[in-house]
């Protein structure tokens, strides 16, 4: 797919919710920067209670994503940040809408 033919809006719910997260990387951090200059770290956590496990695709925005832009797939992280509900529209349709989390806090090692 072009990149001209994806349009990406997110829209955050007016109701937020706060979580704080802990588990290890599924996959290397992916680091990129805006055209803006600003610096986006994009990671997935799996978190594991010994239940149910659960994958949180994580955002974090600003310099702090550059230091941690190497972090790799099995390192153990934590951190805190809000959900919210990402919707992609593709040419002629709609993706269904995913949930991701704005880490406003994300450091390596064990909390």
């Amino acid at each position: 797919m072009s990149p001209r033919t994806r349009l990406r809006t997110r829209t955050p719910k007016p109701v937020a919710a706060r979580l704080e997260f802990d588990g290890r990387l599924v996959k290397p951090a992916e680091l990129r920067v805006t055209p803006r200059g600003q610096p986006v770290l994009r990671a997935w956590v799996r978190c594991d209670d010994g239940t149910q496990p659960l994958v949180l695709e994580v955002v974090l925005l600003g310099e702090v994503a550059r230091e941690l832009g190497s972090l790799r797939a099995g390192e153990t992280v934590w951190g805190e940040g809000e959900l919210r509900a990402v919707t992609t529209r593709l040419v002629g349709r709609q993706a269904p809408a995913r949930l991701e989390v704005v880490a406003s806090l994300l450091r390596p090692g064990a909390r």
